[in-house]
């Protein structure tokens, strides 16, 4: 088995989060407006859009870097700095995931708005 170099892997971890988020990025801002799924219109989606680019390069960047932060933190002798930098690494880490899964936020925004549209339009009618 070869031994990936925490260089490599963190290159990995920001190509392969990169991935995810355009992938959701593609689903969320062009997919769902082109199949007409979406209830946000375009000059609303702008803020949002922007916002999940950042978010999304920012939260990838983050893990890649939390993945040399926990490294580090490994080779301390001192239990206590071992602790905080595992710690803080999984902090980031979720705070990384969090930038990369907006778009998906989005999609769960827009989902849940046609769905409660829906059941509520049906509601007033039924009684």
């Amino acid at each position: 088995m070869q031994h990936l170099s925490l260089s490599e892997g963190a290159r990995r971890d920001f190509f392969t989060c990169l991935g995810i988020w355009l992938t959701l990025e593609l689903i969320a801002f062009r997919l769902m407006p082109a199949i007409g799924f979406d209830h946000i219109s375009f000059s609303q989606t702008n803020p949002w859009f922007w916002a999940s680019v950042v978010l999304g390069m920012g939260g990838s960047f983050l893990l890649a870097s939390a993945s040399r932060l926990v490294g580090a933190s490994r080779a301390s002798t001192s239990k206590a700095k071992r602790w905080a930098g595992m710690l803080s690494g999984r902090l980031v880490n979720w705070v990384a995931l969090a930038g990369v899964a907006f778009p998906l936020l989005i999609v769960s925004m827009n989902l849940f708005y046609r769905l409660f549209a829906i059941f509520t339009s049906q509601g007033d009618g039924a009684v």
